[in-house]
């Protein structure tokens, strides 16, 4: 037989395996069946069940074990026959013979392999290491989406490590139950899609204890490469899977017979958080699909859940794009609505609508218009909101950008300074995003005017408030360093010359003293001659 440490077991064998053993014992946990079941059946031999069970193969004349395809890492604390089930369900979709390495199944639990603890970090760096590659493709197991142990467990966040670092596949597994659960809870939560992804967070601390020797060692490896490196990889890995799989339920609703309106919310909530990822085509398709369908669900409503948030997102996904036209059907759509709604012309509800088309007039050239339809927007939300309103900030930018585009720097700047008076005394991201915008538009136009010690300190704090939030866009960091940057240089260059200016000034006005100096001496000699001739 091969290295053991190779194999892997059939679909099968594990639904044979299932059926013998787990059947009535459907509550064992992986840790139960290695010392009720496993340990056992191998005491005598002294070997792993895979060597146990020996050459064999199912009625078809599949062998039971051969070199394995998948890598299995689950928690210990799963209910071990709901992890078969999940493997079934995977085997049943792939187009090719499935053999899971399983390591209740292929160690060696009367003769481990693993070394002395003074080895066990190279063994686990080189040797396990290379069998995740061999393998190519790690299967993460998560039996309870409410309490994923397999990231609480050392062994687990190892082997998806590596996985991840040497480039296998990773895929993870869970149940359909569990999906739709979480599905659930995504939109019970509003599209808070932070607070789904939190149960999902690894943290070295909430790992579990565990008896193994080695623990300590593979927690040794994990902060060797990074900790901070390590669970952001590990997060947003599972972010990723979370968002696919979310797609896949999403589809699954819109295209079903079922729980429509549950698939229409699903849309909504996915198309929000992918637009803020930058998927904009993404975001476009399932707000469409979620207008679609919203239409068909209320057919006789003038409005309907959600309808005017996603006619909004859509139209700005669409300007984004600079799809500017379809951008402004939407608009008008909404329009349209809060006519049939009876909404009054100056309704806070319409000032959003208009600050898009505004953004679309001014990027068409239009700006006369829009700085127009600015500043009656601009009335109406501090009529009904205050002059302080942190909302009414994003209308003052876009006045200021208006102004900007027209080369009225005077305007312009006066708009931003109130925006940033008021956005000063926000604390939540958002605003703090808006905030650091506001001051490079500032430092820019202080550039433009040749201004550089003050385009140098706008720039400054534009800096230091982008850094300062969790997660800092690289693309307006870059911009802004690259305009710091800027305005160091011909601040320099500007100071350079002023104090060379002013060194020739001195000179100057030194020479201007010498000969004066001199002149003054020269009268005093003529007089004290003239004096002494006389």
């Amino acid at each position: 037989m091969a290295d053991i440490q190779t194999l892997g077991v059939s679909s099968v064998y594990l639904r044979e395996f299932k059926s013998n053993f787990l059947s009535t014992n459907y509550s064992l946990n992986a840790a139960d069946v290695c010392e009720l079941i496993i340990k056992p059946r191998t005491r005598e031999a002294e070997c792993s069940f895979v060597q146990f069970m020996g050459v064999g193969s199912d009625a078809r004349g599949v062998d039971y074990v051969s070199p394995a395809n998948f890598r299995v890492c689950f928690s210990w604390q799963s209910c071990f026959a709901d992890v078969i089930s999940l493997l079934l369900d995977h085997s049943e979709k792939e187009l090719k013979l499935c053999y899971y390495w399983i390591d209740i199944f292929c160690d060696n639990f009367h003769k481990p392999e693993v070394p002395e603890l003074e080895d066990a970090e190279i063994w686990l760096r080189q040797t396990v290491a290379s069998r995740i590659v061999n393998v190519g493709h790690t299967l993460l197991v998560l039996t309870d989406l409410k309490n994923p142990t397999s990231l609480r467990r050392s062994w687990c966040v190892f082997e998806i490590m590596k996985t991840i670092k040497k480039e296998a596949r990773l895929s993870i597994l869970s149940k359909a139950s569990d999906n739709k659960q979480l599905v659930y809870g995504l939109v019970e939560s509003a599209g808070d899609f932070d607070k789904t992804f939190r149960g999902f967070a690894f943290k070295l601390e909430l790992l579990e204890d565990s008896e193994v020797p080695y623990t300590s060692v593979i927690r040794l490896v994990i902060r060797k490469n990074g900790l901070t490196f390590v669970e952001n990889m590990i997060f947003d890995r599972m972010k990723q899977w979370i968002t696919s799989m979310f797609k896949k339920e999403c589809d699954a609703l819109l295209v079903g017979k079922d729980n429509k309106e549950l698939g229409y919310k699903l849309a909504t909530n996915l198309a929000n958080y992918l637009t803020k990822l930058g998927d904009l085509q993404m975001g476009k398709l399932l707000l469409n699909r979620a207008l679609s369908l919203g239409r068909k669900l209320w057919p006789n409503q003038a409005d309907f859940p959600f309808k005017m948030c996603n006619l909004l997102r859509i139209g700005i996904i669409h300007r984004r794009m600079n799809e500017f036209e379809v951008a402004l059907n939407h608009f008008e759509e909404m329009m349209s609505t809060y006519d049939d709604l009876n909404v009054a012309r100056d309704d806070l509800r319409r000032t959003d609508t208009m600050l898009q088309q505004c953004i679309i007039y001014r990027l068409t050239g239009k700006l006369d218009y829009a700085i127009e339809s600015l500043i009656y927007v601009i009335k109406i939300r501090t009529k009904r909101l205050g002059q302080d309103d942190v909302s009414n900030a994003e209308y003052l930018v876009e006045l200021g950008n208006a102004y900007f585009d027209q080369d009225n720097l005077e305007s312009s700047l006066s708009e931003y300074e109130e925006a940033l008076r008021i956005l000063e005394k926000a604390e939540s991201e958002p605003f703090i995003l808006l905030q650091s915008e506001v001051l490079s538009k500032i430092a820019k136009i202080h550039h433009i005017r040749k201004s550089f010690e003050s385009s140098l300190h706008y720039n400054e704090r534009a800096l230091l408030l982008l850094i300062s939030t969790e997660n800092p866009p690289e693309k307006e960091v870059a911009a802004i360093q690259s305009s710091l940057n800027d305005a160091k240089f011909k601040f320099k260059i500007q100071k350079a010359r002023a104090d060379f200016a002013q060194r020739q000034l001195e000179k100057a006005a030194k020479r201007k003293i010498s000969r004066v100096q001199k002149s003054a001496n020269s009268l005093n000699r003529n007089e004290e001659s003239a004096i002494q001739a006389a």
